[in-house]
C-alpha cells in the first residue's frame, strides 16, 4: 500500500511518526514540498495522502481532485493537536479526516483500514442523474467527487446554455446551479430549466450567502459549504415523503468537534458532527469505533459556549473502505440514551437542537412534473 506523506517537518524531524508510518503501510513517501506533488502523482497513485500543512492542503486537495485517477484517494491532515477550530478549518480546505500527528494509535487504525480500500472502485449504489452548473472548474471537480461516491451520474455545465443542452439530453433527477453561473446567474438558468425542460424539480442553489436558506422553490447552500454539505440536502430532497415523515424529529446539518469513546476506555478519539437530530446524531471520522455498543460524546451543541457531555448507543457506521462511496461520509451514527445521559447535559442538547431547528428551512421533497420542450 502506497500512502504518500507532505510535510515540512515529517521529513525532517518527527522521526517516531515517521517510523510508524513506515511500520504500518510499508510502502511510504515523504515529500517535503507540495512542489513536486504532480511528479509523483504521475508515476505512481497512492492510496491515502498525509500532510501537516495546513496552508498547503487547499492545493494538494486541488492536485488531487484535477486528476481522475486520484478523485477517490482520500486526504488525512495531521495537526500537533486536534482543535475545533483546525478541524473545521481543514474540512473546509477538503481535509476528509484529521488526526494528531502524535495519536500513533489513531494513525495506524486509519492507515491499518486503508489496506481494505481501493480509491478507484466505484459505488453499486446508484442515485440517478444529477447536472451540475458550476463555472468553476475546481468546484465542479470537488462537488463531483463527492456525488458520484454517492452514486449519482453527474453531468457538466459550465454555462446556462451548457446545461440546458445536458437537460435535454438526459433528463435529471436533481439540479445543483452556482449562482455565478453566466451569463445570468443561476437563478434565471433554473428558472429556465424550470419552464423549458424539466418542470418543478428537486433543485439547489448554491450561492454566496452566508447561511443555508430557501428560496422558493429552491433551496440555497452556501459556496464556500464544505461538498458534504450539499449531499446531506440533496439526500433529504430525494428521500420519499415517507421516509423523512416517519422520522419522530428532522435531522440537521450541524458541524462541531465532538470527542467521543466507546465506554468505560480511556483513549479519546475525535471527530466532526454532520448532522443532529432529537433522538441522535451522526459522526465523520475515519476512527469509528469497532463494533457496536454504548459511546460517551462530548461536544459544543449549537449556540452554546459550553461542552456537554451526552451517552447513546452506535447503531451503524461507514467504515473508510465501503463509507467513501455512500450517502453519508465514512463515520457512525448515535442513537442517543437519555436514561444513561446527564440530565442538564441532555437538557442543554435538546434546546440547543430546537434553536438551531427553527432557523432551518424544511427540506420537503418536490415532486417532479412534466416540463415541455
Amino acid at each position: 500500500m502506497t500512502v504518500l506523506v507532505v510535510g515540512h517537518r515529517l521529513s525532517a524531524k518527527e522521526r517516531g511518526v515517521r517510523e510508524a508510518i513506515e511500520r504500518v503501510t510499508g510502502e511510504a513517501t515523504f515529500i517535503s514540498s507540495r512542489l513536486s506533488l504532480d511528479e509523483i502523482l504521475a508515476r505512481k497513485l497512492p492510496r491515502c495522502v498525509l500532510t501537516d500543512s495546513q496552508q498547503d492542503t487547499f492545493e494538494i486537495n486541488r492536485a488531487l481532485r484535477e486528476r481522475a485517477d486520484c478523485s477517490g484517494v482520500p486526504l488525512i491532515a495531521l495537526v500537533d493537536q486536534v482543535s475545533e477550530q483546525n478541524a473545521l478549518e481543514l474540512h473546509r480546505l477538503g481535509a476528509d479526516d484529521i488526526c494528531s500527528m502524535y495519536d500513533v494509535a489513531g494513525m495506524t487504525r486509519r492507515l491499518t483500514a486503508l489496506e481494505r480500500f481501493d480509491p478507484a472502485a466505484r459505488t453499486a449504489l446508484s442515485q440517478g442523474s444529477c447536472l451540475l452548473a458550476q463555472p468553476d472548474a475546481y468546484r465542479r471537480q470537488v462537488l463531483g467527487r463527492v456525488l458520484r461516491q454517492a452514486g449519482f451520474d453527474v453531468s457538466f455545465a459550465s454555462n446556462m446554455r451548457d446545461a440546458v443542452a445536458v437537460a435535454e439530453r438526459v433528463p435529471p433527477k436533481v439540479v445543483v446551479v452556482s449562482d455565478e453561473l453566466p451569463p445570468e446567474g443561476g437563478r434565471a438558468a433554473l428558472e429556465a430549466l424550470a419552464r423549458h425542460w424539466l418542470g418543478a424539480m428537486p433543485a439547489v442553489l448554491l450561492s454566496s450567502e452566508a447561511n443555508s436558506q430557501k428560496v422558493e422553490p429552491w433551496y440555497v447552500v452556501p459556496h464556500d459549504s464544505p461538498p458534504d454539505d450539499l449531499l446531506f440536502v440533496l439526500n433529504e430532497l430525494l428521500r420519499p415523503r415517507e421516509l423523512l415523515e416517519s422520522r419522530a424529529s428532522r435531522r440537521v446539518l450541524y458541524a462541531t468537534l465532538c470527542a467521543f469513546r466507546a465506554a468505560g476506555e480511556l483513549e479519546t478519539r475525535y471527530g466532526l458532527t454532520y448532522n443532529i437530530s432529537r433522538e441522535g446524531l451522526y459522526i465523520r471520522t475515519f476512527d469509528a469505533p469497532a463494533e457496536r455498543g454504548p459511546v460517551w460524546l462530548d461536544l459544543r451543541p449549537p449556540g452554546s459556549k459550553q461542552a456537554v457531555h451526552i451517552r447513546g448507543d452506535l447503531v451503524w457506521m461507514r467504515t473508510l473502505a465501503t463509507g467513501a462511496r455512500g450517502t453519508a461520509p465514512p463515520g457512525f451514527g448515535i442513537r442517543l440514551s437519555p436514561d444513561a445521559c446527564p440530565k442538564a447535559d441532555l437538557q442543554a442538547y435538546m434546546q440547543s437542537y430546537e434553536g438551531l431547528l427553527a432557523m432551518q428551512p424544511e427540506l420537503a421533497p418536490i415532486e417532479r412534473g412534466g416540463g415541455s420542450r
